[in-house]
C-alpha cells in the first residue's frame, strides 16, 4: 500500500511540475495559515497508545486542545489565471493528561498489578501528526479584489504516532469554496476545507511574488 500511495503522490507532483514547465505561471506565492484541528486528530490517543499506557499502569485524561490549532505552510503557483497548484506542509498535535496507578504486587506471570482506585497525575503527553498535501484549484474570478476558488487534492499523513499500521496514511483534501482578499503582495484567505490540513475552517495570510 505504501508503494502505491507514494507512486500516486509522485505522479500528481510530476503533473503539476510539468504543467509549470509548459506554461509560464501567472505568479508564485507563499502563505501561512491556521484552523480547526483535522478530523483524523480525533483518533488520538490511538488504540495502540492506550494499550502501551495500560501496560505501564497508565491511562489518559483531559485533552488540553480538543479543537486545535492546526498550522500550515504553503507554496503555490498559477499555471494560468484560472488554475493554481499548491503544496502544503501541515501540522497538528494533541496534548492530554496522563494518570499513573500504583502497584500492588504481581500477577501469576510476574507482571505488576495496578490499583485503579489509587492514582496520581503523571504529566502530559504530546502526540503530533504532519501532513504533506498537493492540491489543484480553479479560480472562478481571477484578478478581482476578492478571488473565489474551489479544488482538492491528496495528502499523506506521518508523525510521532501512527493512525494505522502503515507509515503513511493517504487522505483526500476537498475545498468546496475559498476566498482570497487583496490585490497587492500581501493578502488574506479563508477556506471551507476538509482533509489532512484542517477541518472546516482554514485561514491566514500570504505573500505574492
Amino acid at each position: 500500500m505504501r508503494t502505491r500511495v507514494l507512486a500516486v503522490f509522485a505522479l500528481l507532483l510530476a503533473w503539476a511540475t510539468d504543467a509549470l514547465a509548459q506554461e509560464n505561471p501567472a505568479g508564485w506565492s507563499v502563505q501561512v495559515g491556521t484552523g480547526i484541528i483535522p478530523y483524523h486528530m480525533t483518533l488520538i490517543p490511538t488504540r495502540s497508545t492506550l494499550q502501551e499506557l495500560a501496560r505501564s499502569g497508565q491511562s489518559t485524561g483531559t485533552i488540553h486542545n480538543p479543537y486545535g490549532p492546526a498550522l500550515s505552510l504553503s507554496g503555490s503557483f498559477r499555471r494560468r489565471k484560472w488554475t493554481e497548484f499548491r503544496f502544503t506542509l501541515g501540522g497538528s498535535w494533541r496534548v492530554y493528561e496522563i494518570t499513573q496507578y500504583s502497584v500492588f504486587g504481581t500477577d501469576p506471570d510476574g507482571k505488576p498489578r495496578y490499583d485503579l482506585t489509587d492514582s496520581h497525575p503523571a504529566g502530559t503527553r504530546n502526540d503530533s501528526v504532519f501532513s504533506f498535501t498537493l492540491e489543484c484549484f480553479h479560480i472562478w474570478n481571477p484578478g478581482r479584489t476578492v478571488e473565489l476558488y474551489s479544488g482538492g487534492g491528496l495528502g499523506l499523513l506521518a508523525g510521532s504516532v501512527r493512525l494505522i499500521n502503515e507509515p503513511f496514511l493517504p487522505l483526500p483534501e476537498i475545498t468546496p469554496i475559498g476566498a482570497r482578499f487583496g490585490r497587492g503582495h500581501l493578502y488574506g484567505f479563508l477556506e471551507l476545507t476538509i482533509g489532512p490540513i484542517t477541518t472546516l475552517g482554514h485561514g491566514g495570510v500570504g505573500w505574492r511574488f
